[in-house]
């Protein structure tokens, strides 16, 4: 609108009477059917009204920078598929290592077994040594398993528009 004081989609607007809005611009952020949010921009300058060339360029703007946005999150969901391929990878390379430690520690088990049954004690604390160690190594792998898999938190923020608006055209500018 070029006046919201004289334009009556706003007479009940508290906010934008109570901010002396005159002109007001709101655009959304649309891209391949993902809604990011919007821009709006709105002054009290009652002389320097927003124009239809302004409209059309900020809805421009807002195009790209919703374009940018899609990008940014197809990225990220590619690193995130990514990650979890070598999830999976990893998984399998631990769990073989895992049954290849189960397989020592159930030898020494057995072990310790023959030796209690022979009451030779000495013997099976020594053995116990190595059954110990076996599930500290297996209690390691696991534990990297999961510290590594840990989903990361998103943070939401605000951000200034015009420095990621200068980001973008500079991302572009060589193209």
């Amino acid at each position: 609108t070029r006046d919201a004081t004289h334009d009556s989609r706003f007479n009940e607007a508290e906010s934008v009477i109570a901010s002396a809005m005159r002109s007001v611009m709101c655009v959304p952020l649309i891209s391949a059917r993902h809604i990011f949010g919007f821009i709006h921009l709105d002054t009290t300058d009652a002389v320097r009204s927003f124009t239809e060339e302004d409209l059309t360029f900020l809805a421009n703007a807002a195009a790209e920078v919703a374009t940018h946005l899609h990008n940014m999150r197809m990225t990220q969901e590619k690193i995130l598929s990514e990650r979890l391929a070598a999830i999976g990878q990893t998984i399998t390379g631990m769990a073989h290592n895992i049954k290849n430690i189960l397989v020592l520690s159930q030898g020494g088990i057995e072990m310790m077994e023959r030796r209690l049954a022979n009451r030779n004690y000495d013997a099976v604390e020594e053995t116990w040594t190595l059954v110990r160690r076996g599930l500290d190594r297996i209690n390691r792998l696991v534990q990297d398993m999961l510290d590594y898999s840990r989903a990361r938190t998103v943070e939401k923020r605000r951000i200034d528009i015009n420095a990621f608006l200068e980001e973008l055209c500079q991302t572009y500018a060589d193209e």
